[in-house]
């Protein structure tokens, strides 16, 4: 593992798939806090495919994920 001086190491505190969705909980390695959210929706149609969704780091924001493709 490469460490970054300031970065926060994170651990997957939990995660769940079903469907379409997908959710996932990023902790800080003590598990006291989630430090990021990701929630994503996926939608298929015939050779098409797009997943978007968001990702939530308390304290500082809310952003929206496009992802493209296979």
């Amino acid at each position: 593992m490469t460490e970054i001086e300031g970065a926060l190491p994170l651990v997957l505190a939990q995660g769940a798939a079903e469907n379409t969705h997908t959710l996932l909980d990023f902790a800080d390695p003590e598990f006291d806090r989630i430090v990021a959210s990701v929630r994503l929706i996926t939608a298929v149609e015939g050779d098409d495919q797009i997943t978007v969704g968001t990702l939530k780091i308390p304290e500082v924001g809310v952003f929206p994920l496009v992802c493209e493709g296979p």
